[in-house]
Order: C-alpha cells, then structure tokens, then sequence
C-alpha cells in the first residue's frame, strides 16, 4: 500500500513538473500567507514562515545551493529549473508532516544541501528555505560512519523560524537531487 502511495505521489509530482511552462510563473510561488500546490487532482494548502517565504510578486531569478562543507554556494538560474524546484519545495511541505522523522541512527558525512534564494559566501546554510540531506544514503549499513542521532532527510522551518525534520520518501529525494546536484547545473 506504502509503495503504491509513494508511486501514485511520484507520477503526480512528474505529470506536475513536465506540464508546467515559463509562462506559468505564479503556479509555483509562494506568497506572504500560504501556498496553494497542485497534484494530479488534489489542491493543498500549507502555512509558510518569513524566513521560507517567495514574494508571489518577485521574479525568482536563481537558486543558491550550498552543500556542506567548504563548498562555494552555486546558482541556478534556468527558469524551468527554477519552477521545478520552487514546485518541488512547495509539495515537499504539504506532505512532509506525514512523514516524520525516525529515531535511530544517522549515518554520518553532512552530505547536505541548503537551497536559498540568497548567496552566503560562508557556505552557511542556516539560513535556506529547505535542507536536504542524503547522509544516510552515502553510507552503507555496514561500516560507514554513524552517531545515535535521527534520521532526517528533509528540514524545513516552521512558524517560529526553528528547523523541523522529516523522512520523505526516496523517491522525493531523488527527484529533487536530480534538480540540485552540481553536475546536473553546470
């Protein structure tokens, strides 16, 4: 039942992101109040914080990722890239309260990225609309590195401005590090 849930949400967010145009601008952007994201046939709708929030009136002009450690923050600036990120964002928080994260272990490597729409020399993050981070990916059961901690694989502020973490599926994952990742920009 789970895998046919994830797949129905894959498809969904696929047909979402393929169908969608530059001319569709405001389809994908956040406004000072909340977010109305569209998939397949259902509309949901969640509360933003100041911190995450587009202006619905400004162009988004580029994405800065900034993978942990070390790394110059990168930009994205290809709008159909731009749109599919800004969609992806905004579906990934009407659904990520249904996954929560998951007391265990978190294998180690702060194999990260901040997503942001403004450029921190620093490498700081803190600061990013969203983190995704594929530690727990990096390693494998076996022998890679692992602290008691939780595993999370997606950070988003809420009202107060705190960071909350999820568990989103995999598959979520992936699609939204196919967007990111640096090979898949430059």
């Amino acid at each position: 039942m789970k895998k046919t849930v994830y797949l129905v949400l894959a498809l969904s967010l696929l047909l979402c992101s393929c169908s969608q145009t530059t001319d569709n601008d405001n389809k994908s952007k956040v406004n000072d109040s909340s977010t109305v994201v569209t998939t397949a046939s259902t509309t949901m709708t969640t509360t933003t914080t100041s911190s995450s929030k587009v202006d619905e009136n400004a162009e988004i002009s580029a994405y800065y990722i900034h993978h942990w450690y070390g790394e110059e923050p990168y930009e994205i600036t290809d709008k159909d890239t731009i749109h599919k990120i800004t969609a992806w964002i905004e579906n990934a928080k009407s659904v990520c309260k249904d996954y929560p994260y998951i007391d265990g272990l978190e294998y180690g490597g702060a194999d990260a990225y901040g997503i942001s729409l403004e450029k921190d020399e620093s490498s700081d993050a803190y600061e990013s609309i969203c983190v995704i981070d594929v530690s727990q990916y990096s390693w494998d059961t076996s022998g890679g590195m692992h602290s008691e901690s939780k595993i999370c694989n997606f950070s988003i502020k809420d009202d107060t401005g705190e960071f909350q973490d999820y568990n989103l599926p995999k598959e979520m994952i992936d699609e939204i590090m196919s967007l990111i990742t640096r090979p898949n920009v430059e």
